[in-house]
């Protein structure tokens, strides 16, 4: 009797240990630093997305490479130009 005492002690003891050790982490939702740029033809800017990792794999495209042509890509910052008048979007996916 005092045998299984002590494994069921054991095994609760045990079993609470790993529970501590497991913690829930919150991920914040991917957000653009702006949601709207306006910029002049020939003009450059950046445009950041937070609450993801410089090093992550994302892609950039832009909806019409007429207007808007993407110049530089790194991480989580991309540089963009403004080829011509009209509206674009700029998105990212990972």
């Amino acid at each position: 009797m005092r045998g299984k005492r002590r494994i069921i002690i054991l095994f609760a003891l045990a079993f609470l240990l790993l529970l501590s050790g497991i913690s829930a982490e919150a991920k914040t939702k991917p957000k653009p630093e702006a949601k709207k740029k306006t910029t002049t033809v020939g003009q450059k800017c950046q445009l950041k997305l937070n609450g993801v990792s410089g090093r992550a794999g994302i892609k950039w495209k832009t909806s019409n490479k007429r207007v808007v042509s993407i110049a530089k890509r790194n991480g989580n910052t991309v540089t963009f130009k403004a080829v011509k008048k009209g509206k674009a979007v700029v998105s990212a996916t990972y």
